[in-house]
């Protein structure tokens, strides 16, 4: 999930510290992920244009097909939420927030 939620910001080129302030998380986790998606040839690093030191990600074309393959399996969730009220859509958020959540109510 981490490495679908960062091939998910990387809409523009983007360094390692803008990308990890994004996120709220710390710079090496996200070197970690960065990592792991190069690896599978889904990002690369450039150099930035102003700043021989520092490095750009970029999604290449693999990344940005498996993205959008991602995002394209939650098309059927989104149309049929789409069809309930916004007062429907709170009823439904509530017990599926428990349920991701993995608390459970005595006796249940």
């Amino acid at each position: 999930m981490a490495q679908a939620c960062v091939l998910g910001r990387l809409t523009r080129q983007i360094g390692m510290r803008e990308l990890a302030d994004e996120l709220g998380c710390d710079a090496s986790n996200i070197t970690q992920i960065i990592r792991r998606l190069e690896a599978r040839d889904l990002v690369r690093r450039r150099p930035h244009p102003n700043d021989r030191r520092s490095r750009q990600i970029v999604r290449t074309p693999d990344g940005i097909a498996l993205y959008a393959a991602f995002e394209k399996s939650f098309e059927f969730a989104r149309s049929a939420v789409a069809n309930l009220s916004a007062r429907e859509q709170d009823q439904l958020a509530t017990p599926l927030r428990k349920a991701l959540s993995g608390t459970r109510e005595p006796n249940s």
